[in-house]
């Protein structure tokens, strides 16, 4: 595997002129949102984040699952550097002259009221005015975190502007904290405030009579997400994802979940195991998807791009599973944006936004997301990789999972 770490500083990888119509929506202030270090005391987790240090409200060490010996702290998975090293290798790889740089603003109080209770909303906003502390499961604050949880929820929102403009046709939002799971009145798995939902929201303010398609290919299932649009025919949920329970978090997302009322069969999920490595899973994709896309005939796809189903991504607190993750590789994720790409230009005018979701070994999210933006931008992948030689994915063929799937779709 040739990683960008390894490559020359003198490499240029682009040397073309290109009408700017893909946006990146980034700034460094998605930096400013500090997790802190977490510590073990006997069976507790100590979190240190802002001013606070408290024992871990949700989590302990044998509820983790994770006994590995940390005596000088192991700091949050979902940290400052996720974004800024991805900007990096942007930058270095020559494919940040390629898009059209789009600074974000933060979300409106009435926007953010479309999807999050008042109450909820003062929550996360108090917690961080008093130093900081424990939100909801793993999710930390420190006294910018509410500040710039409205900046990652108002970056897609700053994009989807754009693309009704004229100005883009599709966008990458670069941004942190994630969403997926942030529900109405909770935080969860490292989510504030629920991104695409709150994007979602605002695209069809704009355009009540559009259909969105949301993708969550995230190794963990989007449940906040679903929530939020289990009843509603305009928006059609699908998740491909790693099952639990109990074995990955936050065991939701059966495939017998398919909405409800009116919004009855526009939520799909389709449970993977772990392990499945990249050809059931882009067979999976491949097989489902542009189905999927010709059927419900959207306006607009957004993809909730979490890219922690790399093969070399769940060993961090939080998210230690030695049997998880979906033995992906970076060419897995140009792939799976290049089929959205494809799809978005047959059927949504070229318009599709990629949220960063998940991905948390640092290297290995700049690798793949600098293959999602290679996609994007209809170039090869950038970069290869080869799985360890001992991994062993999943022998088990899609013949067993797409049919029970398919006969969901009508």
């Amino acid at each position: 595997c040739k990683f960008l770490s390894d490559l020359p500083s003198s490499t240029i990888f682009v040397d073309c002129k290109r009408n700017k119509k893909v946006g990146l929506v980034y700034s460094e202030d998605f930096t400013l949102h500090e997790t802190g270090r977490i510590f073990v005391d006997g069976p507790n987790l100590i979190l240190k984040v802002g001013e606070q240090c408290l024992v871990d409200p949700y989590y302990t060490v044998e509820s983790l699952r994770y006994y590995a010996p940390l005596p000088y702290g192991a700091v949050h998975p979902e940290r400052p550097e996720r974004t800024a090293l991805i900007y990096a290798s942007l930058e270095a790889t020559g494919l940040l002259e390629e898009l059209r740089q789009v600074s974000p603003e933060a979300i409106s109080d009435s926007l953010l009221a479309t999807v999050h209770q008042p109450d909820y909303i003062a929550a996360a906003r108090h917690l961080a005015q008093t130093g900081g502390g424990c939100l909801g499961e793993g999710t930390l604050l420190s006294s910018r975190s509410y500040e710039i949880a409205r900046l990652s929820a108002g970056a897609g929102i700053t994009a989807a502007r754009k693309i009704l403009a004229g100005e883009l046709k599709s966008a990458f939002v670069l941004s942190r904290p994630p969403g997926h799971h942030a529900r109405q009145h909770q935080a969860a798995g490292f989510c504030i405030f629920n991104n695409v939902a709150l994007l979602t929201h605002f695209w069809l303010e704009q355009k009540p009579k559009d259909r969105v398609l949301i993708i969550d290919w995230d190794v963990h299932h989007g449940d906040g997400t679903q929530s939020f649009f289990y009843e509603d025919p305009q928006v059609f949920y699908l998740s491909l994802h790693q099952y639990g329970p109990p074995d990955l978090y936050p065991g939701t997302g059966a495939v017998e979940e398919t909405g409800a009322g009116e919004g009855l069969g526009f939520t799909v999920n389709v449970p993977l195991p772990g392990k499945a490595g990249d050809k059931l899973y882009l067979e999976v994709f491949e097989e489902l998807v542009p189905a999927i896309v010709a059927q419900f005939q959207p306006n607009l796809i957004l993809v909730s791009a979490g890219q922690d189903g790399h093969f070399n991504d769940l060993n961090q607190l939080y998210l230690w599973d030695p049997s998880g993750g979906m033995a992906l590789t970076a060419q897995c994720y140009h792939r799976l944006t290049q089929t959205v790409r494809q799809l978005a230009e047959t059927y949504c005018d070229g318009n599709y936004m990629l949220l960063l979701e998940g991905g948390y070994d640092l290297r290995n999210l700049s690798n793949s997301v600098v293959n999602c933006i290679c996609a994007m931008l209809g170039l090869p992948e950038m970069v290869t990789e080869q799985l360890p030689a001992n991994l062993a994915v999943v022998n088990e063929g899609a013949s067993a999972i797409i049919p029970r799937v398919r006969q969901l779709l009508g």
